[in-house]
This record gives structure tokens, C-alpha cells and sequence, in this order.
């Protein structure tokens, strides 16, 4: 959080924010989640380019450092940052339902 912070300038009308979403079981990484992974970076990638936010891989579920701004500006990205974070919790949901099963080992 503190590098966060140090590459984004907060002003008088903001602030970093952190946003753990955190899996109750299992893992929930990219290597873990392909499926889950494929729906979070389309929200990804539909952020704005100047979006002042940071998206953490962590095994126990992702995290957004983001910088919140009071202003209106901000609300556009606060927008943003709470469809993503629906689009992650759908992603684990949709992941975990599709996901392949191992195959059980023939004795």
C-alpha cells in the first residue's frame, strides 16, 4: 500500500483505499482460476486508462489499491472499481462451477 501510495499523488480530496476480496476455501490465484482469471481481466481491461487503482494477485483472493478522489471525477472510478469488484466475486462463482476436475487416479 505504501509504494501505492508514493506513485499517486492524493491531494486534498482523496485517498488510497484498500480492497481485499478474500476467498473462504481453496485458492483463488491466476494460476488456480483460469476461468474465474478470463472473466476478471475483460473488467480489467474495460477501466479507464487513467485510472488511478493497482490490481494485486494474492492467493487467498485479489486486491485493488485504489485512490479514492472525493470530487466528482471520482465517481466514475468508483463506479468502476465496484463493478469490478462484482465482476471478481461473480468470477470466483462462475470458476468454481465451471472448473475442470482432476481426473481420479486409477488404482
Amino acid at each position: 500500500m505504501r509504494a501505492f501510495e508514493l506513485g499517486h499523488t492524493t491531494g486534498d480530496d482523496g485517498m488510497p483505499v484498500s480492497i481485499k476480496v478474500r476467498v473462504t476455501s481453496g485458492c483463488f490465484h491466476r494460476e488456480h482460476s483460469p476461468q474465474a482469471y478470463v472473466l476478471i481481466d475483460e473488467q480489467l481491461y474495460s477501466m479507464p486508462p487513467d485510472a488511478a487503482f493497482s490490481f494485486e494477485e494474492h492467493e487467498s483472493g485479489p486486491e485493488l489499491l485504489v485512490l479514492l478522489a472525493l470530487a466528482t471525477s471520482g465517481l466514475g472510478l468508483a463506479k468502476s472499481v465496484v463493478d469490478l469488484i462484482i465482476a471478481i466475486i461473480q468470477a470466483r462463482q462462475r470458476g468454481s462451477r465451471e472448473a475442470t476436475r482432476p481426473p481420479i487416479p486409477s488404482n
